[in-house]
């Protein structure tokens, strides 16, 4: 299994409220499981990466303490229950007020992937085409346009999917798909010969179509390409 994973501040905003992480766990002795998460910190007016780094954390703690014993549909259910608390904890603190964030997530056993998400951060299946995974919550909701998000209430449902993974799996904030069509998305994938170059080549398209936002990828493939 290949993973990679790329972010980039922008060039207009002034720092990096996206926050990523990759890991593999020894599940079950034989193949290695993956583990990704991206999530799009949101604030009125600062502070999002508050929200998102402590749903990522206490997320991949989650994960990495339970698929040894924990099948992936209950490690991501219950992962993003804690990070929906965490960042609802920080959002209760002083000066915190009306911070959040999106998550998406997928733990990837041989060629199956459990994802997870909330908000409009992207689960991407790429091969001979690109299918969009996840659906986007949004509309005209109660934050930044989005119906859901981590950390303004003290609970929140995720949209969960089962899918065999025969390409790539892109996870990615945003600030990828606002500066780029599924069409760009998938050259850039497929153009490369490793998951971290994936990610890399994805981070340098959207930041030269334009990086109005904070930019990232989280890319998996479950064998080598």
């Amino acid at each position: 299994m290949q993973l990679g994973y790329a972010t980039h501040v922008g060039h207009r905003k002034p720092k990096n409220e996206d926050t990523g992480s990759i890991t593999q766990v020894d599940a079950n002795g034989v193949e290695p499981v993956g583990v990704l998460a991206v999530a799009d910190g949101m604030s009125r007016p600062d502070g999002g990466e508050i929200a998102s780094d402590a749903a990522v954390t206490a997320y991949m703690r989650h994960a990495t303490d339970a698929l040894p014993v924990m099948d992936a549909p209950e490690v991501v259910k219950e992962g993003i229950r804690r990070a929906n608390q965490a960042a609802h904890e920080k959002q209760r603190e002083p000066g915190n007020d009306g911070i959040g964030t999106t998550f998406v997530t997928a733990v990837l056993t041989g060629k199956t992937a459990v994802i997870g998400n909330v908000g409009d951060s992207r689960a991407y299946h790429i091969d001979d085409d690109i299918t969009q995974l996840t659906a986007d919550h949004a509309s005209t909701g109660m934050f930044g346009g989005l119906t859901r998000v981590l950390g303004p209430e003290p609970t929140v449902e995720p949209d969960l999917f089962h899918e065999d993974i025969t390409g790539t799996l892109l996870l990615c904030s945003d600030g990828v798909t606002d500066e780029l069509d599924d069409t760009t998305i998938r050259m850039h994938v497929k153009d490369t010969e490793t998951a971290t170059s994936a990610a890399d080549a994805l981070v340098k398209a959207a930041l030269e179509a334009g990086g109005r936002d904070n930019i990232t990828a989280a890319i998996a493939r479950p064998h080598e390409q």
